[in-house]
């Protein structure tokens, strides 16, 4: 896929884990900065995260990843922008879905016993898809004593609540982390001690559902399992983000 891409040659990947909203748009101009300086691709999550702009005035290559699913193609002449719409900026997607309905595409009359049967992403489950493709396009097309494999950097902005899960896949492959200060799980992350279990009040209890608390506690464990390794925390800046970023892809640490 990468050969087809014209990404052939190993590239330093900056991965944004998270990017769902254009609230850190601005500090994000620190990752594009990174981006030029050390001549990375980024990678995102397809919609709207404020850096498109960005990396359109400096000709990066943006990447967007994500379920086919989950969201929707860009409309002529918009009333509103919708949160699940792939962005401009983009030069190119990588969207996750069932091969076989190019082939064989959904039928009005299809029954709900052969909807079942086709193959179906939701958010959580492009991390892999993602990772593997910074892998791939850090290493570059394989060759015989070819160059060592560039630098991968993930971005937490946190904006999505199982962004969590990238961390720690990334964490895993010994890929650096940065946390970026902002959205509540970052802000939780960028906390050194652990998180203790929440008590609720019976009250609290009865307007919440058993899966939003399993939710809940299953953030809470994973933040704690982050912050117990190496990650590079970092404030609400442009500047300081961009420093940071450009230092990872270019020393080892």
């Amino acid at each position: 896929m990468c050969d087809k891409l014209k990404l052939t040659q190993p590239t330093p990947v900056i991965i944004l884990a998270g990017t769902w909203t254009e609230r850190a748009g601005k500090t994000l101009a620190g990752c594009s900065r990174a981006a030029v300086r050390t001549d990375a691709c980024i990678i995102d999550s397809g919609v709207g995260s404020g850096i498109e702009k960005f990396c359109l005035r400096k000709h990066l290559t943006l990447i967007g990843c994500a379920p086919e699913k989950e969201v929707i193609y860009p409309r002529i002449n918009p009333v509103g922008k919708k949160d699940n719409e792939l962005t401009n900026g983009h030069t190119h997607f990588v969207l996750l879905g069932d091969p076989a309905e190019d082939s064989n595409p959904p039928k009005k009359d299809e029954t709900s016993e052969m909807k079942k049967r086709r193959k179906e992403f939701y958010w959580g489950e492009e991390i892999q898809a993602k990772l593997d493709l910074a892998k791939r396009i850090a290493a570059g097309r394989p060759k015989k004593n070819g160059p060592p494999p560039c630098k991968i950097v993930m971005v937490l902005v946190g904006d999505n609540a199982v962004s969590h899960k990238e961390v720690e896949m990334a964490l895993g492959m010994n890929i650096p982390v940065v946390i970026l200060e902002g959205s509540p799980l970052s802000n939780m992350c960028m906390q050194k001690e652990e998180h203790k279990p929440k008590e609720y009040t019976e009250e609290q209890r009865k307007k919440m559902t058993r899966t939003q608390i399993e939710a809940i506690e299953t953030q809470r464990v994973a933040v704690n399992n982050i912050i117990k390794q190496k990650i590079f925390r970092c404030p609400n800046s442009s500047e300081d983000l961009a420093a940071i970023v450009h230092l990872l892809l270019t020393v080892t640490v």
